[in-house]
């Protein structure tokens, strides 16, 4: 917006495309990228104001981008904690299943007359009311 109202020795910004407010826009972009143009702050007569605009949106960046972090890392905790159970519960029967050759099932059960089947208990909805009635 300081472009605006200027000539050619007072500008502050670079002229991308000739229009004041659309070239803020732009160096505002490039600006959120890290491409910093401040070499032209200490010609204009705006030198604190350019200088104080800066490190306002300098830090307003960083505040901007660590909360997105933030809140990505967040969403990303929450949805690994939601299943541990489930995951704990393969990974277990993963290593059962790999090393069920070490034990001789034969002899294991030679003297069993009945093998107990486990199986989830799905007359209880999530909540914990029981829905078999």
């Amino acid at each position: 917006m300081l472009n605006i109202n200027t000539d050619e020795k007072d500008r502050a910004l670079i002229a991308y495309t000739g229009y004041p407010i659309l070239d803020s826009v732009i160096a505002i972009y490039q600006f959120a990228l890290g491409d910093f143009h401040y070499s032209g702050f200490g010609g204009s007569q705006y030198d604190p104001l350019l200088w104080g605009s800066f490190i306002l949106c300098t830090f307003l960046m960083i505040v901007v981008f660590m909360n997105m972090i933030i809140a990505i890392m967040g969403n990303t905790f929450g949805n690994v904690m939601d299943a541990q159970y489930e995951n704990a519960m393969n990974e277990n029967i993963g290593l059962i299943y790999d090393h069920i050759w070490l034990i001789d099932l034969k002899e294991e059960f030679k003297d069993v007359k009945y093998i107990i089947r486990v199986f989830p208990d799905t007359n209880l909805s999530n909540d914990g009311k029981d829905v078999s009635v």
